[in-house]
This record gives structure tokens, sequence and C-alpha cells, in this order.
């Protein structure tokens, strides 16, 4: 007779895993030191404690992956109990195709992003500068995920388990509007502009997607989190409201791509993120230049799937976007 581990039998197989095969050397067993370049033993203290959080998440995050996979042993218990099969079970079958949060019950979700951030400085520098200066973020979110403002950026935050059959798509981010009037921009011989804003974006974002076996669990099961970044450039080319694009760059990164594999994936969102760069034109030298930002996540949830942001249901530890004022040059 087969016999199925408990739950905290699951969590602690996961957890001998990572011990064994994904064991990682502690910072201070591998330590070179520049005898002529010593911190202070406060700052050495504060920078050991830093890395040693850092390595906790990793190695949480090794312990989900394991706890969450359908192992090779419960695909074969499936394969035992087809209907094809003498020992046909289907409460069996189902109890081995569990959601993600019941495989990973008794392991508290990781925040790789947990530092304190200053908050945003958007004063203007002076009336001569040739800085996009802020003047608005408008902020988007759906499908169960929460956002809000606070003075460090925005911060996105929540989770979505889902077992639907149909695709649940749905996005969220924020457009960020800057303005360069022409008393301050720099003239340009050929009427041409270059433009490299930055933003950050600090966090993770986890997505899971259930194991898809016939005939047992057939449906599609998928979670996929692509990221979205836009940069353009226009202009308001009369006093009634009608505006020109002067330039558009556009990118797509995917960040979670999962497909019926029985297993999670832990993006890590790079904190410093550069904006596709614009080369431009003005349409009229003696108006006003805007230009939008958007930095947006777009999710695919299907069958037995899910996707958290940071991934608690507070703005604690949360994904941050965070946008800042740039100067343009002339080409």
């Amino acid at each position: 007779m087969e016999t199925l581990l408990t739950d905290k039998e699951e969590v602690a197989l996961a957890s001998n895993v990572i011990r064994l095969d994904g064991r990682h050397t502690p910072a201070s067993d591998l330590h070179l030191q520049n005898p002529k370049h010593e911190f202070p033993a406060y700052i050495q203290r504060a920078l050991d404690d830093r890395r040693a959080g850092r390595m906790e998440v990793l190695a949480r995050n090794h312990q989900i992956a394991a706890a969450s996979r359908t192992t090779t042993e419960k695909v074969d218990l499936l394969r035992a109990h087809s209907p094809k099969t003498r020992l046909a079970d289907e409460a069996i079958a189902r109890s081995l195709n569990r959601g993600f949060r019941e495989r990973i019950r008794g392991i508290e979700l990781p925040h790789i992003f947990d530092d304190q951030l200053p908050p945003v400085d958007i004063a203007p520098v002076s009336p001569v500068d040739h800085t996009m200066w802020w003047a608005h973020t408008n902020g988007f979110t759906a499908g169960g995920i929460q956002a809000v403002f606070q003075t460090d950026g925005l911060h996105f935050f929540g989770e979505v388990n889902y077992d639907g059959d149909n695709l649940f798509p749905f996005g969220l981010g924020a457009w960020a509007t800057f303005e360069l009037q022409p008393e301050r921009r720099q003239e340009s011989v050929s009427g041409r502009y270059f433009s490299a804003p930055f933003v950050e974006l600090f966090g993770n974002v986890i997505g899971w997607a259930n194991l898809q076996y016939c005939p047992w669990f057939c449906d599609d099961k998928w979670s996929k989190c692509k990221l979205y970044l836009r940069q353009s450039a226009i202009q308001f080319v009369d006093d009634k409201g009608t505006w020109q694009l002067c330039g558009e760059n556009t990118e797509w990164r995917q960040l979670i791509d999962l497909d019926g594999s029985g297993y999670g994936q832990t993006a890590s969102l790079p904190g410093f993120l550069a904006m596709p760069a614009l080369n431009f034109g003005l349409l009229r030298p003696d108006r006003t230049l805007i230009i939008d930002l958007e930095v947006s996540f777009h999710i695919q949830l299907e069958g037995s799937s899910y996707i958290g942001f940071s991934p608690g249901n507070n703005p604690s530890g949360s994904v941050v976007l965070r946008y800042f004022q740039w100067p343009i040059f002339p080409v």
C-alpha cells in the first residue's frame, strides 16, 4: 500500500533537500579581507546581518521550490492510480495535485527586498535646469493585487490563488508624466533630443502552476507574468488639446513563464531599471514637451495556479516602484 506524507513531513523533507542538495557556504566561512581597509565593528556587524538575511531568503526560495514541485514519486503514484489500472482512486490522485498554498503550508514566503528606502525627491532643482519635471503618477491594479502610494514610492502587494478553467488575464502598474518647458530646454541644432530615464523596481514576484497530467488533470495550468516598459514623448500642437506623438519606445521582459510544470518560480526585480531610451524630434520647438513613462505587469493565470507580489497582504516587504526626474540632451 502506498503511504502519503503529511504536510509537516513534506515540509521537513523539503528542508532536508535544501540542507543536503542546495546548501550554501555561510558568508562567515568564505571571507577575504583587505588588511588595509577594515570597517568599524558596528558597520561590519550590520553588513554581516544583511548578508545573513539574504542567504536565509535564498535558502527559503529553494525550500519552497522543493516543496511546491510535484516529485517523481508523486507522478509514479498518479500513474499507479490511473483509471487504466486496478488501483484507480480519483480521491488519491486529486490529493497529489494540491494547490500552491497547500503544498508549502508551514513555510513563510520570503521578502527578498526589505530595505528602508528614502523618500522620492521630486522637487525641481532650479528654474534653469534641463530636467524632465515630474507632474503626476497614475497607478492601476486588478485581479486582487493591491497598491498604495507611500513616501518611498508606489507599493504593490498581495497574492492570487486561482483554480478556474478559463484564462484569467489582468494587469497592474503605473504611468508617470513629466514636463520640460521650452525656456528650460537646451537648443538642438538638429532639432532632435535623446532621453534615457530610469526607475527603481524592488521586490519579487512568485509564480506557480500545478502539474498537467492526463487523464486526471488534462486542463491547461498557466502562471505567466510579463513586465512592460514604455517611454512616449508628445507635444500639444495647438491650444485646443490636439497632441501628436514625437516618438515612442517599448520593451517586454518575461518574469514568470510556467505551463503545467508542477513547480514554482521566483523573479527578483532588479532595483535600478533603465527605461527604453528614445531619440526623437520636436514638432513644435516653441511648445512644452511631455514624456510619459509606463511600468506595468501583465499576468495570465489558468487552471490551478498562483501569483504573488512580494508576497504579503500589506505594503511591508512589497514590490516598490519609484520614478525619478532626469535630463534630456540635444543630439
